[in-house]
């Protein structure tokens, strides 16, 4: 497991984010196994790297007493194309690991953006702003939750996210993700 403070998570004005676990580096390891999963499909591995993802997150104190999992939300359009979300099919495996209730229709994307893949660090800030909201604050008023997606490279999305249940009322901010980009 590989608990990483991602300089983009943790200024002092965006400190709503604790901390972020991952699997491990995006490598070429990695890299191999979520492009599978996510791009060609295999949900049965996605499915695998979840239980260990929540195996391992389960046994760290902080996360343990946390007491709702949110997946980051595709945005329809999104989930049509791919047919999944890859978040959701690793949040339903950490749940299960960690016997945490999983709250899918919490966080909804309401506007579409582009792949993020060949954006810098001040492009994917800018395309994610504003495109994620809490339909249901009371359900995390005052809660500890995490956040789960599959990759975190600058953190912006899952900043945002954790910006807009901040703002709803959310404790406690943590996130988990299969793989961390190396600075």
């Amino acid at each position: 497991m590989f608990e990483h403070r991602c300089p983009y998570l943790s200024k002092p004005e965006d400190r709503n984010i604790l901390a972020v676990k991952s699997l491990g580096i995006f490598d070429d390891y990695y890299q191999k196994l979520i492009h599978r999963f996510k791009y060609d499909k295999k949900i049965l591995l996605g499915k695998r790297l979840a239980q260990s993802l929540g195996q391992v997150v389960a046994q760290d104190e902080d996360f343990a007493n946390c007491e709702l999992l949110i997946p980051v939300p595709l945005h329809p359009a999104r989930y049509r194309e791919r047919g999944f979300n890859q978040s959701e099919v690793l949040a339903e495996g950490v749940s299960r690991a960690m016997n945490l209730p999983l709250a899918k229709e919490i966080l909804k994307r309401k506007k579409s953006t582009k792949d993020q893949t060949y954006l810098n660090v001040k492009q994917r800030a800018e395309n994610v702003r504003d495109a994620f909201v809490v339909t249901q604050p009371e359900k995390i008023n005052d809660k500890k939750v995490i956040l789960v997606d599959d990759v975190i490279t600058t953190g912006a999305t899952l900043n945002e996210c954790a910006k807009m249940l901040q703002k709803v009322g959310a404790k406690k901010i943590f996130a988990v993700t299969l793989a961390v980009v190396a600075d």
